[in-house]
């Protein structure tokens, strides 16, 4: 939502150049039509209308070599759009447009700002023309009586109505220009945000499966601890049976020597070791189900492997 607060923002102060720009026009050709009105007396003004005109010449240079910083601007942004594939960095990625997008817009309140000063120039510079045209209407008078001069005077003034024209229509294809760069600035500013929100959409599903995965190890290693305890305990219940083993072997050496002591303790000996081997079935079982710790292990990892195959590629903005 900021990035697009920002890139409205942007448009807007897009908006208020171009609408300054126009104002100027129109200052512009207000002007020229003043002067074409007086055209008779502008002889005796030649040097300040000259004055103005390289004021406005310089002011559209200044404008023209803004637009190209902008057009530069744009383009590296897209170049670097291009170049961040990896999802690492992603992040990284939007974080310097949102840079970009800021010095952008501090560029063309820039550009705005100038051109406020340019029009407080070129109304000041409006008013000194207004006064000398209205000294050239009484210069004008006294002109008329010289009809010797009337054809020199008729044509500077014709060159210098044409040459005005010039900087008039140089003006008007300035501000086109401009308007065919904000066209292109917004066409990139509407890929921008595509990409941005296909971005954005692929960080949270990898977020998603990473906190899946996470989940599914910490299983993982709680199921290994159960089964590494329940081998610790068959390894002491195994050595406590073999432990009983070889004192019943021993006793069975020592009833030997009895026959009828020896045959009771047989016996109960038998019993023993029917129990005994009840329990080496039950070790044996319980070792057979840590022997597949490793395998069940394994599926899962085989399991989180696939699962991260499966995230589809990041889409690149057309």
């Amino acid at each position: 939502m900021a990035e697009q607060q920002a890139n409205v923002e942007q448009i807007a102060n897009l908006e208020t150049a171009k609408a300054a720009l126009n104002a100027e026009i129109a200052q512009l050709q207000q002007t020229k039509a003043n002067i074409t009105g007086e055209i008779d007396g502008l002889n005796k003004t030649k040097e300040a209308t000259t004055s103005e005109i390289n004021t406005l010449q310089t002011n559209k240079c200044a404008i023209e070599e803004q637009i190209s910083n902008a057009k530069k601007e744009l383009l590296e942004v897209e170049e670097e759009i291009k170049k961040k594939k990896t999802p690492d960095e992603r992040e990284a990625n939007i974080i310097e447009q949102e840079n970009h997008y800021l010095e952008l817009n501090t560029m063309f309140e820039q550009l705005v700002k100038q051109n406020e000063e340019n029009k407080t120039i070129f109304e000041a510079k409006q008013t000194e023309l207004q006064k000398s045209l209205d000294e050239s209407k009484i210069l004008k008078e006294h002109l008329d009586s010289e009809n010797n001069k009337l054809d020199v005077t008729m044509k500077q003034t014709e060159t210098l109505k044409k040459e005005y024209e010039i900087k008039i229509q140089d003006a008007k294809d300035a501000i086109a220009s401009y308007e065919k760069q904000r066209k292109i600035y917004e066409d990139q500013n509407k890929l921008i945000i595509a990409a941005q929100n296909v971005l954005q959409m692929q960080i949270k599903r990898e977020k998603e499966k990473y906190t899946e995965n996470q989940k599914l190890i910490e299983n993982s290693k709680i199921i290994y601890q159960k089964f590494e305890q329940q081998n610790e305990q068959l390894n002491n219940l195994l050595d406590k049976t073999k432990e009983e083993r070889e004192l019943l072997s021993k006793q069975k050496d020592e009833f030997e020597k009895n026959n009828e002591e020896v045959f009771k303790k047989r016996l109960d000996n038998v019993k023993k070791e029917d129990d005994l081997n009840r329990r080496e079935k039950t070790i044996k079982c319980a070792e057979l189900k840590i022997e597949k710790i490793p395998d069940v292990v394994e599926e899962i990892k085989v399991e989180k492997v696939e699962k991260k195959e499966d995230v589809p590629p990041p889409q690149q903005p057309q």
